[in-house]
This record gives C-alpha cells, sequence and structure tokens, in this order.
C-alpha cells in the first residue's frame, strides 16, 4: 500500500499533462458486487432458530449505490478526493408449514422473513491521471488512501399462527451493526467534459476488505411463555443486544462475518468550481 502511494507520489512530480486546477465536486450511482459470500451462502441459506423453522432466503444481489465526492488538486497530474456513498440490499422468503404452538398440538403458520443490508462507506482516495486529450478529456489511475464501512443487518420474522381461537400474530425485530475497512483499493474512471465546469465520469474499483462481524443492537420479539417456544428449543433461542449474529455450518454455530472483497462501477456527473 505505502510502495503504490509513493510510486503515485513520484509520477505526480512529473512534467504536467493536465493545466486544470479547479476544485469539484460529484454526484454519481452505480452498483456493488461487494461478495457477501458468508451472508449469501451461510447465514440467508441458514434456517431460523426458533421453532417454527424457516428455510433459506434468496441471495441479496444488484445492490445499487448513490454517492458523492470532492476532488481536490495537489499537483497537476495528481489529486485528492474524499467521498461517501450507500447502498442497500433485502432478501425476502415467505413460507407455510405446521408446528407445535401452546397447548394446541399441531398447528398451521405462514411466515414471511424479511433481510435487509445497508452500508455506509466513507474514504479517501489518490487520483493521478494518466492521460489527457487536447480537449481535456482525461483517464486516470485510483488508490485508495483510506476506507470505513459502516453495516446494519436488519433481520424480521412475521409469524401467523392458526389456532384453534383463530389467527395469532407474532414477530421478531433485530438491528445489527458491523464496522469495518478496505485494506487495499485500487481502479480506473475516466471524465468526458461537457463544458470548462461539468463532466461526465465512469468509474471502476476493485476492494480488498476486512471482515466485518456484525453485533446484534437490538433484538425484540412478541412470543410469549404459553407459545412453548423455549420449552421446544431446550433454551431461550433469542439472543440479547451485543451478541454476536450467527449461523449454523454443519454441526457448528459460527459468526456471521461478512467478506467485502469485489467491485464497484459508477457513473455520475462532475461539477467545477
Amino acid at each position: 500500500m505505502l510502495a503504490c502511494l509513493l510510486l503515485v507520489l513520484n509520477f505526480a512530480w512529473a512534467a504536467p499533462a493536465w493545466a486544470r486546477d479547479d476544485w469539484s465536486v460529484s454526484f454519481f450511482t452505480g452498483f456493488s458486487a461487494t461478495a457477501l459470500r458468508n451472508l449469501n451462502d451461510k447465514k440467508l441459506q441458514d434456517t431460523s432458530f426458533i421453532p417454527p423453522t424457516v428455510k433459506g432466503s434468496p441471495a441479496i444481489r444488484n445492490r445499487p449505490l448513490i454517492g458523492f465526492e470532492i476532488e481536490w488538486p495537489v499537483r497537476p497530474r495528481l489529486s485528492l478526493v474524499a467521498f461517501t456513498s450507500y447502498w442497500e440490499g433485502s432478501s425476502r422468503a415467505l413460507e407455510s408449514g405446521e408446528a407445535n404452538f401452546q397447548d394446541q398440538g399441531l398447528r398451521p403458520f405462514e411466515v414471511d422473513r424479511i433481510i435487509r443490508l445497508s452500508f455506509n462507506e466513507y474514504g479517501l482516495r489518490t487520483r493521478y491521471n494518466l492521460i489527457e486529450s487536447a480537449e481535456q478529456n482525461r483517464f486516470y489511475l485510483e488508490i485508495g488512501l483510506f476506507d470505513q464501512v459502516r453495516v446494519t443487518f436488519r433481520e424480521d420474522f412475521n409469524y401467523a399462527f392458526e389456532g384453534i381461537n383463530g389467527t395469532s400474530l407474532r414477530n421478531i425485530r433485530s438491528r445489527a451493526v458491523g464496522k469495518g475497512g478496505y485494506l487495499f483499493e485500487w481502479g480506473f474512471g475516466g471524465d468526458y467534459f461537457l463544458s470548462n465546469w461539468l463532466s461526465i465520469h465512469l468509474n471502476a474499483n476493485y476492494r480488498t476488505g476486512k471482515a466485518i462481524s456484525v453485533v446484534y443492537k437490538s433484538y425484540e420479539h412478541t412470543f410469549r411463555g404459553v407459545d412453548g417456544i423455549e420449552e421446544a428449543s431446550g433454551q431461550s433461542p433469542f439472543p440479547d443486544g451485543g451478541d454476536t449474529v450467527t449461523y449454523i455450518d454443519g454441526d457448528f454455530r459460527k459468526n456471521l462475518v461478512l467478506d467485502l472483497d469485489g467491485w464497484q462501477t459508477s457513473i455520475g456527473i462532475r461539477l467545477y468550481f
């Protein structure tokens, strides 16, 4: 990481090919292809940890993002970029079956499982102009200097039990958060200038990330003692605030760790001041 930064700084002292010294702001949108292998392949395929169980949910894919950045030229070829971005994805599964409920024996039920994941990212990059045409279109290399991510994970269950005396509704509302960052980030981009104060830009970056564990900040449910959930489980199946989100892998329970490796692409408009 340090060697790459020193190389870019060395290039920055070369003869300038770009005379623009304006600072700029950019608004962009795009897609995140963060791997999330443990989430999609493990947690979302895990059944719920209370009876009645719920089967796996579809993987979270096609995650659109929005963001904002400020670019400040520090040398004719080199600039610093501060940015923030946000994306979210969701997964939903519906299921019906039968389960022991209260003292009524096996009763039919329906359940709606909803999972939402959101990423709020902020960081600092260096941008080095590799190619500059006479019309001031440019092609550049980007290297990340600092990058932090805050993850919010929500998992909700909405149960409807068809009891002898009518329908009984139960639900679970949980929220967990995690913090981490990227160990290394690099990519390429380019601007097409529409005027001396406006351009369109395209970017593609690959990031190698730290693993993030997520911890429950809140966990609420409306199950009652008479429902027989704890008796069926042999213990309380409900985690407390501060517990790490887990999943079942074979015969073992493991902490959910979000892997952040993957591509991110974006398109946006840049305004120069």
